[in-house]
């Protein structure tokens, strides 16, 4: 089956145009597990707050989304 990955980088947005062949879902949400783990470390580098992988099938219906976020609060320590 082939998947699609959309990828939202903070302001930036990839929609995947060529997709990859995985023989299950889970295949394909792994591979969209691994791939925004990855991205993160850049991403927040960057001082984007979030990477998100969405999911696509054949017909274009999100099928999962892999997400995560970094947050920090300044305390106000006196």
């Amino acid at each position: 089956m082939r998947f699609f990955f959309d990828i939202k980088d903070g302001k930036r947005f990839s929609r995947d145009r060529e997709g990859l062949e995985f023989a299950t879902l889970n295949a394909a949400i792994a591979e969209a597990r691994a791939t925004v783990l990855s991205m993160s470390q850049d991403a927040f580098a960057d001082h984007s707050s979030e990477v998100i992988v969405r999911v696509r099938d054949q017909k274009g219906r999100i099928q999962a989304t892999a997400h995560i976020a970094l947050s920090v609060v300044r305390e106000n320590l006196q």
